[in-house]
Formats: C-alpha cells, sequence, structure tokens
C-alpha cells in the first residue's frame, strides 16, 4: 500500500523539516560538541533555525529534561556554552530563570532559548548539573 504525499507528511517533526530545507539548500547546518553529564562528548550537526534543545535531545541526548518544552519556564535545560560565534543576547525572562540556579557561571544558558544559526559553529555545549 503506497503512501500519499500529504499522509507521509503529517508526521513530519520540525527537526524532519529542517533537514528537508538542509537538503533543498535553504538552512545551514551547525557543528555542535555537546559535552553530557558523564562527561562524554557528542559530535554532530544540526540543521540551523532549530533550538539548541531541540538539536540535543533529537540525537537521544536526554540529561537536558526540557520539562516546559521549550517555552522558557524551567531552567531544566540549562547548559554552559563556549560560542565561537555570536549568541543572540539573553531574555529578561532567561535571565530571570538562570538566577534561580544554583550552578549558574559565565556562559549559562538555556538551551531552549538558542535557535542554531550560521556562524556560530562549532559551537561547544556542557550540559549543567541536575538541580
Amino acid at each position: 500500500m503506497a503512501l500519499l504525499w500529504h499522509e507521509a507528511c503529517v508526521d513530519l517533526s520540525s527537526r524532519d523539516v529542517l533537514h528537508a530545507r538542509h537538503r533543498a539548500g535553504e538552512v545551514k547546518m551547525v557543528d555542535l560538541v555537546i559535552i553530557d553529564r558523564a562527561g562524554s562528548a557528542h559530535e554532530f550537526s544540526a540543521p540551523g533555525g532549530g533550538s539548541l534543545m531541540e538539536a540535543v535531545r533529537a540525537q537521544g541526548i536526554y540529561d537536558i529534561k526540557a520539562l516546559c518544552g521549550g517555552s522558557c519556564s524551567c531552567a531544566t535545560c540549562h547548559v554552559y556554552v563556549e560560542a565561537s560565534g555570536p549568541l543572540k543576547p539573553m531574555s529578561e525572562d532567561e535571565n530571570d530563570l538562570l538566577d534561580g540556579v544554583s550552578e549558574r557561571r559565565e556562559g549559562s544558558r538555556l538551551a531552549c532559548q538558542i535557535v542554531l544559526a550560521e556562524g556560530m559553529a562549532p559551537l561547544r555545549v556542557t550540559i549543567a548539573p541536575e538541580e
């Protein structure tokens, strides 16, 4: 039984859409190095336009809990970023949430608030200890 095009597209996630746009030349890939809580390094590329949180979880790295689903309301995606390129400035909401975590330090960000973009690569990120 063949699937019709519209049936096959119904279950596409935003990650799948970004990968399709990358293949079409519309989206650039961003190289990432993620250090998990056990200290293991995970190197991979993710399509620009999505959040760092989505990219990390899509790789099966579940140290980032993302309990709020990326709505900047829980801080369970706290990471330490060593950016080689510019990041968008931190919002007041993100800053307020990070004020409430015990392990805040220079480079602390919420992965849900970092949109991957060309010029960031390589982006090196360490997942912060669990609260």
